[in-house]
């Protein structure tokens, strides 16, 4: 965790917290719009440069219904000191 940085700043840590969860999507139109608005997991992103990704996981979800992955997220709750 980015813990560190945040007390090198002058940062008093209150809460620390980090999972690991899943995540699905049902369409291939749900990843695109996932992937659009957060830049920071997909950086680069455009529907033209990942095409080849994109019709492969349409064929992932004719076959399964569902694409799978899984999402790693923090939560600091910090105050200056």
């Amino acid at each position: 965790m980015p813990r560190r940085k945040f007390c090198d700043a002058g940062f008093e840590i209150l809460d620390a917290q980090e999972c690991f969860r899943p995540i699905r999507f049902y369409d291939v139109g749900a990843l695109v719009w996932f992937a659009r608005i957060i830049e920071w997991e997909f950086p680069g992103f455009s529907v033209e440069r990942c095409k080849e990704n994109l019709l492969r996981a349409q064929k992932i979800l004719d076959q399964t219904g569902v694409i799978e992955g899984q999402i790693h997220r923090f939560l600091l709750v910090c105050v200056k000191t």
